[in-house]
Order: structure tokens, then C-alpha cells, then sequence
């Protein structure tokens, strides 16, 4: 099966909705099997709700969920949740924004960042995200315990509360470079070597 829900967390983008709405909607509906489009209005002030009620005629394949505000990250995990309750194959998450051009490649991975040793070792989790032909390089190279470098083109902090109310918060970056240090599917060439190392 081949059934892509693609979810867009939207917060006051009524001067851009309507656009990124249609551009996605033509990508579920090339896909077809049941695909759709799934906007979380997340308690916008401004026209946004009004927009997207608008063009729900228009667009078959697009559902609309009006929901107080509550922040990206709890929206977000709303959104897979709803996917994964309607039998979603697939799930692609893209915000409502424009930033996201729906021909590029994207790809995401946890980096893990170990700080202190033996019983104060702590691990951090960030969440990265690659677009273009790093997103490619990525996907190809890259696997579990691999050793990479990261440098950053903008970050974001995403807060919630759990199910047991308490709050929890992961830092999502969007890399600008990912240098492949060590690799288990081998080195790609533009790795770098033992002498350009700082360690």
C-alpha cells in the first residue's frame, strides 16, 4: 500500500496558506490510494481557519483540524497520531510556512550528544534536518552509531507536556553541512581524513 498523509501544523499563515495548501494537495492526489492532505490549525488568530474552510470544497484530498493552541511540537505529534489512527502508509511532515519546496529531497535524523563520562555521562537528543543533495548524501551514508558533524543553519526548540503533564522540550536544527566523520557503509569521499581531524 501507498498511502501518503502528508500534515502541516499551521499557526497565523493566512498570507500564505492557501498556496503551500494547494501546492501539497497536487502531491497527494498524484499519489492517490487514499492519500490526503491533513492541515492542524493550531488555534490561529488570524484568517487562517477561515482560508482553509474555504477551499475545502476545492481540494477533495485536504482535511482540516481546528484545535487550541498548544504549540508546534504537541501539534505535530497530534498530526502523526491522526495518520496512524486513519491506516497512513506514509507520513511526511512539512510545515505551513513555504519553506518546504515539495520536489526537493529531505531527509531527518537524531543526533546524539554524549556530554560527561562513566556515571555522569548524560545524552542529548537534537532532531536534524537535511534538504538537497546533503539530504541525499545523508539517506545514502548515513546509519545508526555513525560519528558526523553537523553545522547549523537555524534551530528551533519544540515544548510539550507528556502524558503525565510533565514538560519536555527537544532542540530541531536545520543543517547548513553534515561532515561524515566516521561511517559504517564507508567513508564517502568528501569525509574527512585523519589528518584534517582536530582530535
Amino acid at each position: 500500500m501507498n498511502k501518503l498523509y502528508v500534515v502541516m501544523p499551521a499557526y497565523n499563515e493566512a498570507g500564505i496558506i492557501e498556496k503551500v495548501v494547494q501546492e501539497w494537495h497536487a502531491v497527494v492526489a498524484s499519489v492517490g490510494h487514499g492519500s490526503r492532505l491533513i492541515v492542524l490549525n493550531d488555534g490561529s488568530t488570524d484568517e487562517t481557519s477561515a482560508i482553509l474552510e474555504s477551499i475545502k470544497t476545492s481540494h477533495p484530498n485536504l482535511t482540516v483540524i481546528n484545535k487550541t493552541n498548544s504549540g508546534h511540537g504537541p501539534t505535530c505529534l497530534a498530526a502523526y497520531k491522526f495518520a496512524v489512527d486513519e491506516g497512513a502508509d506514509w507520513v511526511f511532515q512539512t510545515d505551513a510556512d513555504g519553506q518546504t519546496q515539495s520536489g526537493e529531497s529531505v531527509t531527518n535524523f537524531n543526533l546524539a550528544i554524549d556530554q560527561g563520562y562513566g556515571e555522569r555521562k548524560t545524552t542529548n537528543w537534537v532532531r536534524v534536518t537535511c534538504w538537497g543533495k546533503q539530504a541525499e548524501a545523508c539517506a545514502q551514508h548515513l546509519s545508526k552509531g555513525d560519528l558526523v558533524a553537523v553545522s547549523s543553519e537555524n534551530f528551533r526548540v519544540s515544548a510539550w507536556a507528556s502524558q503525565d503533564g510533565s514538560p519536555q522540550a527537544q532542540l530541531e536544527v536545520t543543517a547548513r553541512r553534515v561532515d561524515f566523520i566516521i561511517t559504517k557503509r564507508g567513508e564517502p569521499q568528501d569525509a574527512a581524513s585523519d589528518e584534517e581531524m582536530p582530535f
